[in-house]
């Protein structure tokens, strides 16, 4: 008989995985927090440091799905290969997705590592270790700007003849 670590941070109301694939047992998770300091050597050989710069969260996460599940009523489908085309499908793709692990739901990433390994042990079940990074979407603004512009020296000819032909908004004259 298998015995299944116990784990404190389990909530019941939550399906782990990613995307729409959840897996039946969570094997490991990696949560990844990084962050850049700049430095600028100085004179006498020294560095220092001014800026901090948070990079994009990223993970791993590892998870089993089997065609015994205990969250269905006996065998339904083959969902270790259905769970195989899902993901595949995702990272084809390129969706952005929600990735639910044990300690934290990371919003908008994307899959950037899946390898998925099949052996003598794996039977009935699929195997797979998928690395995430989140996506930062940036959207544009448009501005509209009013630009009052002077025109010096309005005097000599050749800069009236300039002046007369720009069109660069709204222009005063003195």
């Amino acid at each position: 008989m298998a015995v299944l670590p116990f784990n404190l941070f389990f909530r019941y109301n939550r399906v782990y995985g990613i995307g729409n694939v959840g897996f039946d047992l969570i094997t490991s998770e990696e949560h990844n927090f990084n962050s850049n300091v700049t430095s600028h050597p100085v004179e006498d050989g020294s560095e220092i440091s001014d800026h901090i710069q948070n990079q994009l969260e990223s993970g791993t996460l590892s998870g089993i799905v089997t065609n015994f599940s205990i969250n269905t009523m006996g065998i339904i489908s083959n969902r270790a290969q259905d769970a195989f085309d899902a993901l595949v499908a995702l990272w084809r793709e390129k969706t952005l997705l929600t990735a639910v692990t044990m300690l934290k739901v990371y919003e908008n990433v994307v899959i950037t590592d899946m390898p998925i390994v099949r052996d003598t042990d794996s039977g009935e079940s699929l195997t797979a270790q998928i690395s995430f990074k989140q996506v930062k979407i940036v959207k544009l603004q448009e501005v509209v700007l009013e630009l009052n512009v002077k025109v010096n020296n309005l005097g000599s000819n050749a800069n009236r003849q300039v002046a007369g032909k720009t069109n660069i908004g709204r222009t005063t004259t003195q």
